[in-house]
C-alpha cells in the first residue's frame, strides 16, 4: 500500500509556519517527518495538503506525530480498516478507495487500535524548538558518516568529545568547535569563516556560510543556502534565510526565505521573566510557551537595520518590518508597514520575492507562486 503523510485536521496551530509549508516537509533535528517516515518505513512517503479522494488503498499518516522506529512497525502492521490512535485521535488509518477525510474518529467499521507506546508530536509552533533540542543530537550520532574532526584544518581548534560531522567539501579555517555539550553537523559546501565559534549540538546544513567572529550556540539548526553571523542561540532557520551581520536571535524559528538587516536582534525573556504567550491569529488566542521565547517569523519576511524585536513576537509571511523601536508582538501576513497595517502591493510582492530568490540562483515554482497568491487573496477577506 501507498503510504501519505497528511496535515493534521487542526493545521493552524502551527502558524505561521502551516501557511507556505506542509507539516511533513518542515525540519527539526536533521530530518524531516516525511524523511523520518520513508526511512522507517523504507517505502516511498507522499505528502498530502488536506484530504483528498484517492483511487487506491492507502495508510494515511498524521503529521503531528513524530516517526520512530516503533510507530513505523506499528503502521506497517495496519490492515485496511484498521486505525491506531492515542488520546481519541488518529495517528494512522488504513483505508480503501475513497474514504479518507481526517483524522478525527468519525469512521464506520473501521478496527480503532490503542497505540501504546510513547509518541513525540507537533502542536503549537514553539514545539518546533522543543523537538530540535531533543532530535538534534540524537540524529547527528545516527549519521553513517565518521567524525571528521581529524579531517578539519589544523588551523581550526576542536574542544570535547563529542563527535563532528562533516563532509568532505567542507571549508572551515580558523574556527572554534566545541563539543563538550553535543556534536557538530556541517553539510556539504558549508563554510565556517575564520574565527566563528560553534557550541554543538548544532547542525550547518548544505551549502550555508557562517560569518567571520559568529556564535552560535545549541541547540541550533541552519537550514540550507543560509548566512548567518552575530549571535545565535537554540534556533531554528529554515532554508534560503539569512541573518548576515551582528545582533542577537534565540529561542527563535525562523521561516525561509527572511532577511535580517545589520544589528537585528530579540528579546527572549522578559524583564520580569514571566511567562510569555504567541498569538495564533486563526484561533484569536494565545499559547503559553514557558519563560523564554524570542521570535516566530513566517517565510519571505524582512527586517531592517536595528530592528528590536519584542518577546514572544509572532510575524506573518512577506512582512516588511522597518519600524522604530519595538514593533508589534503580532504582525499580520503581508504587512508593508507595522503602523499604518498598509499592506504589501501583490505586484510589488512578487517582484520582490523572485529578486531575492534569484539572489540564491533559486527560481519560485509556479506551484508556490500559486500558494503565495492564494494566502494573499484570503489576507484580504479577513480582519487585520
Amino acid at each position: 500500500m501507498q503510504y501519505y503523510l497528511c496535515d493534521p485536521d487542526r493545521l493552524d496551530t502551527l502558524y505561521p509556519f502551516s501557511r507556505l509549508h506542509h507539516f511533513a516537509d518542515i525540519r527539526f533535528g536533521l530530518w524531516t517527518n516525511k524523511e523520518r517516515y520513508a526511512a522507517g518505513l523504507n517505502k516511498e512517503v507522499l505528502a498530502l495538503h488536506k484530504a483528498e479522494d484517492h483511487s487506491i488503498p492507502g495508510v494515511f499518516i498524521n503529521a503531528r506525530f513524530i516517526a520512530d522506529a516503533q510507530l513505523c512497525q506499528a503502521i506497517k502492521q495496519l490492515q485496511i480498516r484498521q486505525a491506531l490512535i492515542i488520546q481519541d485521535e488518529i495517528v494512522a488509518i488504513a483505508l480503501p478507495d475513497h474514504r479518507f477525510s481526517g483524522f478525527q474518529k468519525k469512521y464506520e467499521e473501521v478496527r480503532f487500535i490503542p497505540y501504546g507506546g510513547n509518541l513525540l508530536r507537533i502542536v503549537h509552533s514553539f514545539d518546533l524548538l522543543r523537538l530540535n533540542q531533543l532530535l538534534l543530537e540524537h540524529d547527528i550520532r545516527l549519521c553513517n558518516l565518521s567524525d571528521a574532526r581529524a579531517a578539519l584544518s589544523v588551523d581550526n581548534k576542536v574542544f570535547g568529545v563529542g563527535k563532528i560531522v562533516a563532509a568532505a567539501s567542507v571549508k572551515a579555517t580558523g574556527a572554534f568547535f566545541n563539543t563538550e555539550q553535543g556534536s557538530i553537523y556541517l553539510g556539504k559546501n558549508v563554510q565556517v569563516m575564520e574565527g566563528a565559534c560553534l557550541r554543538g549540538p548544532i547542525a550547518i546544513l548544505d551549502n550555508s556560510v557562517v560569518k567571520m567572529g559568529a556564535k552560535i550556540y545549541g541547540s541550533t539548526l541552519i537550514g540550507k543556502k543560509c548566512v548567518v553571523g552575530g549571535e545565535i542561540k537554540n534556533s531554528i532557520f529554515f532554508d534560503y534565510s539569512n541573518k548576515a551581520h551582528d545582533g542577537y536571535i534565540g529561542d527563535s524559528v525562523i521561516g525561509s526565505w527572511c532577511n535580517m538587516g545589520a544589528g537585528t536582534s530579540c528579546s527572549n525573556l522578559k524583564n520580569n521573566a514571566g511567562e510569555i504567550a504567541l498569538w495564533n491569529p486563526v484561533y484569536q488566542d494565545k499559547v503559553v510557551v514557558g519563560n523564554k521565547c524570542g521570535v516566530m517569523m513566517g517565510d519571505h519576511t524582512r527586517t531592517a537595520i536595528n530592528t528590536s524585536i519584542n518577546s514572544g513576537t509572532v510575524t506573518g509571511i512577506c512582512c516588511h518590518i522597518v519600524k522604530a523601536g519595538f514593533p508589534p508582538k503580532y504582525i499580520p501576513d503581508f504587512t508593508w508597514d507595522t503602523d499604518t497595517k498598509e499592506l504589501y502591493s501583490l505586484q510589488k510582492l512578487v517582484v520582490d520575492v523572485e529578486r531575492w530568490m534569484a539572489l540564491k540562483n533559486e527560481t519560485l515554482e509556479e506551484e508556490n507562486k500559486q500558494l503565495l497568491l492564494q494566502n494573499y487573496h484570503h489576507s484580504l477577506t479577513i480582519n487585520r
